[in-house]
């Protein structure tokens, strides 16, 4: 999701619901099961059209990757009323994000949102790009916020907060299923099996995000996505960004896979156990 509103959710740098570049193709948050949650089955399932124009089979009307990129500089800022323009959902999504968050506590104030991104990150295929995972301390040591919002799609990660860190913070986090590790396979978002629910959760997660004041994360689209949503809703402040695998990554004497992280968390938890 994370370069749904501004660059590519399909090829070349095209927003898949303002043209179409592959015919009779399923957005993968419209997919259920192989058919479409709506009759267009794109981003127009969840979200109200850009306008009355069409959208055209094969035009390619995206934006060019280097205002994608520029979201943290004063072209990224000077655009951030499109980007809100874009994510405006229909009425029955905004019902269901509504009620999901009726279930869950806000953040505290001052808060800092940890975005936690594992699962399939560790299979890239290109070796160069492969991202492996960080343990929640190296998040942590990154902010000094008591109040603490972890946006995790990884079991692992709320697993490791209440295993070391239950009692550090005041934390707040979405109950939901989640895949541990690579589990879920490459690009396997939906550990529910339930598209809908999964883009509610997401919806939510960005809400409760925009109100704090920073954000620790890795590579990832989707904090891109969260640094617009918290800027957009703290117009005049600063929002704090912190990535914490800046300069040690794409590192492969640095990559650690997956089973070998979980090793060493079991030790961890282990030594804790005989002390």
């Amino acid at each position: 999701l994370g370069k749904a509103f501004l660059t590519s959710l399909v090829k070349n740098r095209t927003t898949f619901n303002w043209s179409r570049r592959v015919e009779d193709f399923i957005w993968r948050y419209a997919n259920q099961n192989g058919t479409g949650i709506c009759p267009s089955a794109d981003m127009e399932c969840y979200f109200l059209k850009l306008s009355n124009c069409p959208t055209r089979l094969k035009q390619n009307d995206g934006w060019d990757n280097e205002v994608y990129k520029s979201e943290g500089n004063e072209m990224g800022n000077k655009i951030l009323w499109l980007r809100a323009y874009l994510a405006r959902t229909k009425l029955w999504v905004r019902r269901r994000v509504f009620n999901l968050l009726q279930t869950i506590p806000r953040p505290e104030q001052p808060c800092s949102v940890l975005h936690v991104r594992r699962t399939d990150v560790a299979l890239e295929l290109k070796q160069i790009k492969k991202r492996h995972y960080f343990p929640l301390s190296d998040y942590l040591n990154e902010t000094n916020h008591f109040n603490i919002l972890l946006l995790t799609d990884d079991d692992s990660a709320i697993q490791e907060l209440l295993d070391f860190h239950a009692t550090e913070r005041n934390w707040t986090y979405i109950p939901r299923k989640r895949f541990t590790g690579p589990e879920g396979g490459w690009l396997g978002f939906f550990p529910s099996g339930d598209v809908i629910q999964e883009m509610v959760v997401i919806l939510a997660e960005m809400k409760l995000a925009s109100t704090c004041q920073k954000l620790v994360h890795t590579r990832s689209g989707f904090a891109k996505m969260l640094v617009q949503e918290m800027k957009l809703s703290n117009y005049d402040k600063n929002i704090e960004t912190i990535r914490i695998d800046a300069g040690r990554q794409p590192n492969n004497t640095f990559y650690i896979a997956p089973d070998e992280f979980f090793r060493r968390i079991d030790e961890k938890k282990k030594s804790l156990k005989d002390a």
